[in-house]
C-alpha cells in the first residue's frame, strides 16, 4: 500500500508540475481545480463530504466569549463551532479512491490561507465519506499552490495561523488566531486540534512558485 501511495503522490506531483509551467493554471482556485482534474483521468469534483467527530475534543469558549459573539449577532453555544460543518462541505477532487483538497495563492492578500490549509488537513483527518462515492481511500491529499514568497516564509509576530516552510506540525498542535475578538477566533475561524504530524516543506515550481503538499490519514 506504501509503495502505490508513493506512486499516487509521484503522479500528482508530476501534473502539478506540468500545468503549473504556466501561472495562468493556478491563477484562482477554481481554475487550479478544474485543469488538474481534467489531466488526472476519472477525476470528480466539489463532491459532499461527511466528517466524524473531532479526533481530539477542542477547546471551547468561555460564556462571556460566546456571549459577545452572540450580542455581534454570530450564534455561538458554549460548545463552539465545528469547522467542518457549514456550507462548504464539499472535497475538491476524489481521484482514484483519494480525496484532494487544493488551495492556490498568486498574491498574499490577507491573512487567512494558513488557516485555510490547516482546515484542509483537519477536514481529511475526519473526512468519513463523500456523497455518491461507495469508496474512498484512507490515502488523502492536501495541496497548496503559491508564487508568493510571503506565504511559505515565517512571519514573526504574526497573529494568525501560518504554513512556513520548515514548520513540524505535532499531534495536538492547536490552530487559532491569537486576535483579541471572540469574534474571529471562535466564530469566523473556528479553532481545532490536529491529530496528526506533519512536516511543511515548500517544494519548487517552474517560474519561482512553490508547492505544499501534505500527505494525510484518517483519525
Amino acid at each position: 500500500m506504501e509503495n502505490k501511495n508513493q506512486n499516487l503522490r509521484n503522479r500528482v506531483v508530476a501534473v502539478l508540475t506540468e500545468i503549473c509551467a504556466n501561472v495562468d493554471n493556478y491563477s484562482t482556485e477554481a481554475i487550479l481545480q478544474e485543469v488538474l482534474a481534467a489531466k488526472l483521468p476519472g477525476s470528480l469534483r466539489e463532491l459532499t463530504a461527511n466528517f466524524s467527530d473531532h479526533p481530539i475534543a477542542p477547546m471551547t469558549p468561555s460564556p462571556d466569549e460566546v456571549r459577545v459573539c452572540v450580542e455581534k449577532g454570530r450564534q455561538i453555544t458554549i460548545q463552539g463551532k465545528d469547522p467542518c460543518d457549514g456550507r462548504q462541505r464539499k472535497v475538491d477532487i476524489l481521484w482514484e479512491y483519494v480525496p484532494i483538497e487544493l488551495k492556490s495563492v498568486t498574491t498574499l492578500k490577507s491573512d487567512v490561507y494558513g488557516y485555510q490549509f490547516l482546515k484542509d488537513i483537519h477536514r481529511m483527518e475526519r473526512l468519513v465519506s463523500l456523497e455518491g462515492v461507495d469508496e474512498i481511500s484512507d490515502y488523502r491529499l492536501c495541496i497548496f499552490v503559491a508564487s508568493d514568497p510571503a506565504i511559505w516564509k515565517r512571519i514573526e509576530g504574526y497573529k494568525a495561523p501560518q504554513v512556513y516552510n520548515g514548520m513540524i506540525v505535532e499531534p495536538g498542535y492547536w490552530v487559532q488566531y491569537q486576535q483579541n475578538s471572540p469574534v474571529t477566533r471562535w466564530y469566523d475561524y473556528p479553532p481545532f486540534y490536529i491529530a496528526g504530524s506533519y512536516r511543511i516543506e515548500w517544494e519548487p515550481l517552474p517560474l519561482g512558485a512553490k508547492y505544499l503538499l501534505v500527505e494525510v490519514g484518517r483519525y
